[in-house]
């Protein structure tokens, strides 16, 4: 019998990607109704950074009984204040740091963060193009498909409009960054704002170096160009830092937070701007509300969670890079051409039909990955949660290695 839950993430009828009936979780494993155990190297689609964690959850728990213990499941945003929303604002501007970023919106998913951003840039921006990157992932809310360069393929039966979006590619070598810059240098009276996923993610871990960010929040900072930046995959430590922005000199007008921000307890996401965003936006008037924005419960998970984060700020850290270190000891073992960065791991393989053996051959002994396709390559992406026990992903990567040159 087919099931009466569907999820419109390509053919509605497909096949869920690993699907397996989960019963419940522990540490860095999930488990079915048969009470077999499974090894979640996707960390809850980058949602659960610090791994199904009864201590953590422990402390969530306390503070969502202390919400629900006074009666307030809900409160609109919009009409009320509470004391939660201020301290929670105040502790992510603190965390993110670098006293750049002003004002918190509160939002639902990454995918509404993208959209609020778009609509916040678009507003204040006199000049309408807008550039990204090809193989890019912006979300599925209609801005953020607009914005993506990896989805186009998936969407042509409802396309958002394409009409004022520049796809380039994300130049890794310095002639290709040479053309990239020129084209922004001929163009930068129409464009107005740049939107840059600053680890192209679902797209197969792609970054490039450090001195690239720089020069473009730069060059727009110069030339009257908005930078937003997608940090809703790679945000808290994912990069080995607590965010990609940690490592550059300069800094973007908006900043897109979700997955890790709560461990994936509850959906919700958060949207940074810096004062000369907010100074554009008090002169304007525009809509962008959704019924759960702020939502108490959503907002003391948050604050929880980044209490957590300060507390263990430098275990986790220091966890990260071990991770880091051990993939690359094992792309040098192995020769397998890894792209790495903190906790992201990709690893191409040569042909789509070769990364479904992979895939089947992995689950069969019980190991969870994720998987990428750009139309121009294709592999495995591993992202384990900070906890992982380090001589476990030891033997798991050798052996994910050794499947990957066997079968491709």
């Amino acid at each position: 019998m087919s099931e009466k839950n569907i999820v419109l993430n390509g053919n509605i009828n497909a096949t869920k990607l690993h699907n397996i009936n989960i019963n419940y979780a522990n540490d860095s494993f999930l488990y079915d109704e048969n009470n077999e155990e499974y090894i979640d190297l996707n960390s809850g689609l980058w949602n659960v950074s610090l791994g199904y964690n009864n201590g953590f959850n422990r402390i969530i728990e306390k503070g969502l009984s202390n919400i629900l213990n006074k009666n307030l499941p809900y409160l609109d945003i919009s009409s009320y204040n509470h004391y939660l929303y201020e301290r929670t604002a105040t502790k992510i501007l603190n965390f993110v740091g670098k006293g750049i970023f002003e004002k918190v919106f509160y939002t639902n998913s990454g995918s509404e963060s993208l959209e609020l951003s778009l609509k916040i840039a678009r507003a204040i921006s006199s000049k309408k193009k807008i550039v990204t990157l090809n193989d890019s992932y912006h979300g599925t809310y209609y801005g953020g498909m607009a914005l993506s360069g990896i989805t186009k393929e998936f969407v042509k039966s409802h396309e958002p409009d394409y009409r004022e979006i520049i796809n380039l590619d994300l130049p890794i070598t310095e002639e290709k960054e040479k053309e990239f810059f020129e084209f922004l240098m001929d163009n930068r009276d129409y464009i107005g704002i740049i939107c840059v996923e600053p680890v192209i993610s679902s797209g197969g871990i792609k970054f490039a170096n450090s001195a690239f960010y720089n020069r473009l929040m730069k060059f727009c900072n110069e030339n009257e160009i908005l930078t937003i930046f997608d940090e809703v995959a790679t945000g808290f430590y994912k990069t080995k830092y607590r965010f990609f922005i940690d490592k550059l000199e300069y800094s973007p007008d908006i900043l897109c937070l979700s997955k890790g921000i709560n461990n994936g307890v509850l959906p919700t996401g958060a949207v940074l701007i810096n004062e000369k965003v907010y100074s554009l936006l008090e002169n304007i008037t525009a809509e962008h509300f959704s019924t759960q924005n702020g939502n108490l419960l959503c907002i003391q998970t948050i604050f929880d969670s980044i209490t957590y984060y300060e507390e263990h700020d430098n275990d986790i850290k220091k966890k990260v890079e071990n991770i880091e270190s051990l993939y690359y000891h094992v792309n040098m073992e192995f020769d397998l051409s890894m792209r790495i960065i903190g906790l992201m791991c990709a690893v191409p393989v040569n042909k789509i039909n070769s990364l479904n053996t992979i895939m089947r051959k992995l689950k069969d002994k019980k190991i969870l990955t994720y998987c990428f396709e750009t139309g121009k390559e294709q592999g495995l992406i591993i992202v384990p949660n900070i906890y992982i026990d380090i001589d476990l992903l030891k033997r798991i990567m050798k052996f994910i290695a050794k499947t990957v040159k066997k079968y491709d």
